[in-house]
């Protein structure tokens, strides 16, 4: 905006902070009202309201958001994902590596085993 305006000699973008300052209050939307700051230090401290203004709203509805939508997932599905069957996190060889040394050391029979090993390959599809 300043290198656009700097030229107009009626403009308000005579340098880059007031630049700056308009951008930050564009931005936040609060406008380039009619009562504005006139010294540097105001202008700061407006900027700098106007920016916390923002975090106290964007941050807290964030968080409220996210909150909401927990919720809703829980209302539509109402099993908690803590009771979930695991997706996969675990490797179907291995466990069926782990039945076949039970089987090789005697805790389970031949039947079990195969069971098992049904039972896995029946839920990795």
């Amino acid at each position: 905006m300043y290198l656009v305006e700097f030229h107009n000699p009626t403009g308000n973008f005579d340098s880059i902070p007031k630049t700056m300052y308009w951008a930050i209050i564009t931005l936040t939307t609060v406008g380039y009202g009619d009562v504005v700051p006139m010294t540097a230090l105001g202008k700061v401290l407006a900027s700098v309201v106007a920016l916390t203004g923002v975090a106290f709203i964007a941050l807290p509805a964030g968080i409220l958001g996210a909150g909401f939508m927990e919720e809703f997932e829980k209302m539509r599905d109402p099993i908690p994902t803590s009771k979930k069957k695991p997706s996969q996190s675990f490797s179907v060889a291995d466990e069926i590596r782990k039945f076949v040394s039970l089987r090789d050391e005697g805790h389970i029979t031949d039947e079990e085993l195969n069971a098992q090993k049904a039972l896995l390959l029946g839920n990795s599809k």
